[in-house]
């Protein structure tokens, strides 16, 4: 079983091989961005305008909503947990937008879904994974 900071150093390290592409300092709000797991993804947006008032403008393509399968790999690779228990750990994910703003009224929309690793640690306590963390609520 696990211990918090063993599950955070891995979590950490785990999240270091996978490309951030859209940095998690857009998770407006949370406490810990960096002890995050999170997808993002485009959802729409306006391009090609310019200072010239010349515009190719252009809508942004919204992308298929992913999983978080980075997750669920950690999951099974470092804690063992198998494919029910994943999906009750993925049904903590919360999802917000998230709006970047470029010149000449170009910009993009996101949305990222999101779950912390405490949150994570705490089902993993619940179900039998992990000690329980100092401090976490009590079922």
């Amino acid at each position: 079983m696990l211990d918090y900071g063993e599950f955070k150093e891995k979590a950490r390290q785990f999240q270091d091989t996978i490309p951030d592409w859209l940095h998690r300092s857009k998770l407006e709000g949370l406490e810990n961005p960096d002890e995050t797991f999170f997808v993002s993804w485009v959802t729409g947006g306006i391009g090609g305008r310019s200072m010239w008032g010349h515009s190719s403008e252009y809508y942004l393509e919204a992308e298929k909503e992913p999983e978080l399968d980075n997750l669920i790999d950690f999951l099974e690779a470092h804690v063992g947990v198998g494919l029910r228990h994943g999906k009750q750990i993925l049904d903590l994910a919360r999802t917000v937008s998230h709006t970047e703003l470029g010149e000449y009224q170009n910009r993009v929309d996101y949305d990222f879904k999101y779950v912390s690793y405490q949150t994570v640690y705490d089902k993993l306590a619940e179900l039998g994974y992990a000690y329980p963390r100092d401090g976490a609520p009590r079922p």
